[in-house]
């Protein structure tokens, strides 16, 4: 990165503001001018700017960018946009790996790699380069050119901010919390204005999601149920619940089959929070995970998954290279984060699948009942477990 001195100015400014507040405000206006070349390739016009909200992403030398290719024709591995962190921002080598399983699995995710950086001149050592919300993610994993959209969390950050120098500013407050409540915004929101096809596929994007929040429509009619429920069980083997909090949610209109699919985003594999014998992140309360057909697809997963065998396969598959990039990372880093994740995905392994099996999911009683000279058998059921069982 070669980033001119003005641009360099501009960013330690914003720099500042960020560490004063505790939080990052970045917009669209806060891009400045600079170049960029991978290896010994062609060097590229860019736009760049800070990135994270909360300013771990900003701390020490090693700060995260945004960074918008403005060259028509230029790309870094394939892509146009993309962000360049610390890996310390999110889990180091397990986020790396749990990309290369919703891969495997056919979820959309970012591409996601290891780069050494050089910022004007001064070896900045390892980042992680992911991708950004562009259609040359989708290409990449071979869906049609559509609409990626979130709820926009802009105002929750405010909040956030607003709240941040209490004590116990993660308390209970009158935040604009609710999902449904936020704006629905699209990526790439100039290129779909131009064209009258992706305005519409936006708008039924925005009317899907909005109904299945409203009520107004069941999720089969909105949801990919298949997916989200391979979604939810893969990011639950991981402990990866973080990226399912609504305002990490990225979403992608299906234009082929009239569906909303999830995007994998912002992980934070194995979080802190995490404890082997619970979930990271309960999402059981989850509105879009509230639904007989992604529980289903869920369970269906996670009893293919939580097994020996899929372990040793995730293995065979990555293992390798996931073991270079962490004696690489181990270089730079001392940070009890910086871990192969095969024991705790084991740990895991072993709790889902007793989690699904439990020693009795259901409970009942039966009494015979006389009605006009006939006897019956009357069963009474409860089910025990948080989700459906089908008898």
């Amino acid at each position: 990165l070669d980033v001119p001195f003005d641009s360099m100015l501009a960013l330690e400014a914003k720099r500042e503001e960020a560490l004063n507040l505790g939080v990052l405000y970045a917009s669209d206006d806060d891009f400045v001018p600079a170049t960029m070349r991978l290896n010994e390739e062609q060097t590229l016009d860019i736009k760049l700017r800070l990135k994270g909200d909360w300013v771990d992403h900003l701390e020490g030398q090693k700060w995260s960018f945004r960074i918008h290719v403005t060259e028509a024709d230029g790309a870094v591995m394939g892509m146009m946009r993309f962000s360049l962190q610390g890996p310390q921002t999110r889990t180091f080598v397990s986020e790396w790996g749990f990309h290369q399983n919703l891969f495997m699995e056919d979820i959309l995710t970012t591409r996601y790699h290891f780069v050494n950086v050089v910022l004007n001149g001064e070896h900045n050592g390892i980042y992680v380069l992911e991708e950004s919300f562009h259609e040359d993610l989708l290409e990449s994993q071979g869906r049609r050119a559509g609409i990626i959209f979130r709820l926009n969390e802009e105002i929750l950050w405010y909040d956030w901010g607003n709240l941040i120098d209490f004590p116990d500013h993660e308390g209970h407050y009158l935040w604009v919390d609710y999902p449904a409540n936020n704006e629905i915004t699209a990526f790439r929101s100039n290129k779909i204005a131009e064209s009258e096809a992706l305005s519409a596929e936006f708008q039924a994007a925005e009317e899907l999601l909005y109904s299945l929040y409203q009520g107004i429509l069941s999720p089969d009619q909105v949801l990919d149920e298949a997916a989200w429920g391979k979604f939810f069980a893969i990011t639950d083997f991981w402990a990866a619940g973080h990226g399912t909090r609504w305002h990490n949610l990225r979403f992608y209109y299906n234009p082929v089959t009239g569906l909303i699919e999830p995007i994998a985003f912002d992980n934070y594999v194995f979080h802190p929070s995490f404890d082997r014998d619970q979930l990271a992140y309960p999402f059981q309360g989850d509105s879009l995970f509230q639904t007989p057909g992604i529980q289903k697809a869920y369970v269906e997963t996670l009893s293919r998954i939580a097994t020996a065998e899929y372990l040793e396969k995730l293995k065979d598959l990555f293992g390798e290279p996931l073991e270079r990039y962490y004696q690489l990372l181990l270089q730079e880093y001392q940070d009890p984060a910086l871990e192969l994740p095969w024991d705790k995905l084991e740990s895991r392994m072993n709790f889902l699948s007793r989690n699904i099996n439990p020693h009795q999911p259901v409970r009942g009683n039966y009494q015979v009942v006389q009605d006009q000279g006939s006897s019956f058998l009357k069963l009474s059921l409860v089910n025990l477990m948080s989700l459906p069982v089908q008898l």
